[in-house]
């Protein structure tokens, strides 16, 4: 990937909605969808060292995603102690569990509030040379699978450090990675922590109910424009809505009902922030999308994204014409 700035090996995103954040996110191909009010930033920093990338995301607000790993590494990904809680392909993610994403790996996320995550990219075949070099035997993990890793304590514990070590000095002196030394020494604790880690046996983040929702979910991904109800989901995917409802409250812990209505409010509020302004847009918008009972809708609008829909059109009438609907807010090489 090409960096801007002399020599910079960081960059610090800061999107400006939900909408921006898959693309801020290197290494998946993914829909992220708001479920509550955020309470923060949204912020992604990635840092190249040398044979690896390291990536810090703060999620200002719960959220659902769905998707897969691209074609590019193998990522990492574990959730910082005291988060609220994130589940990753129906399993509730513990402190001690690290979520492995193989090339082309399905990916289904939900957090119950804002999360922050820390994650290690590294191409298989490198990872391989790593652990046959610190381990004696290489490590291989299948593409197109997603795993769930539960190392010791003090397993885990020794990747974190490392990764909050590598996520920090890139937030706050990224300069520093310019010196190839500093780098070195870095991977090579990232690495020899990673490698510890891997001593166990990957267990599959799949399972029927997740084979199920992953139906459901890739038939909502081809009709993304689209308004889809119940009965719709069912009739196209072949799936009863008894199976259909377990499957999506294993996976999502929520009803086919309440995961089709929060898709349609995202729906909504991605049409408003790449709108134009006009007094009966959000309406027109609205029942675009089904919502018929403007009043109970704007109800649900703001609970999901703490304001009024004419303010997040407002929001997007007053940015300026030149500026880009996403990426936005990217610095690059600085904090």
């Amino acid at each position: 990937m090409k960096f801007e700035g002399s020599g910079s090996r960081v960059r610090h995103r800061r999107p400006a909605a939900i909408e921006e954040v898959p693309g801020s996110i290197r290494g998946v191909e993914i829909e992220m969808w708001q479920r509550g009010c955020e309470r923060s930033e949204w912020s992604v920093v990635e840092a190249h060292l040398d044979d690896t990338v390291v990536l810090s995301g703060r999620m200002a607000a719960p959220f659902l995603a769905l998707g897969a790993a691209d074609e590019t590494d193998l990522s990492f990904a574990i959730r910082l102690a005291g988060d609220r809680a994130w589940t990753m392909n129906g399993h509730t993610m513990g402190p001690r569990d690290i979520a492995v994403l193989g090339r082309r790996g399905e990916l289904t996320s939900t957090t119950a509030g804002p999360v922050h995550w820390l994650a290690l990219q590294i191409s298989p075949e490198r990872l391989f040379r790593y652990s046959e070099s610190i381990a004696g035997r290489g490590v291989y993990l299948k593409h197109g699978e997603t795993h769930l890793l539960t190392p010791q304590d003090w397993q885990v514990g020794g990747l974190l450090r490392a990764l909050s070590k590598a996520a920090e000095l890139a937030a706050s002196s990224p300069a520093l990675l310019s010196n190839a030394a500093l780098r070195h020494g870095l991977e090579a604790q990232l690495m020899h922590a990673l490698v510890r880690c891997l001593d166990i046996e990957p267990l599959p983040l799949r399972s029927h109910h997740g084979r199920v929702a992953q139906r459901a979910v890739s038939y909502l991904q081809e009709h993304d424009r689209e308004v889809i109800y119940v009965a719709d989901l069912c009739l196209a995917t072949g799936i009863s809505e008894r199976w259909l409802r377990e499957a999506l409250q294993a996976v999502y812990g929520t009803s086919p009902m309440r995961l089709l209505r929060l898709r349609r409010l995202n729906q909504v509020h991605r049409d408003l922030m790449a709108g134009s302004a006009g007094a009966s847009s959000v309406t027109e918008v609205a029942m675009a999308y089904g919502f018929f009972d403007l009043g109970r809708f704007a109800k649900s609008y703001r609970q999901v994204f703490g304001e009024p829909p004419s303010a997040t059109l407002q929001k997007r009438a007053m940015r300026p014409a030149s500026d880009p609907v996403a990426p936005a807010g990217e610095r690059v090489g600085t904090a």
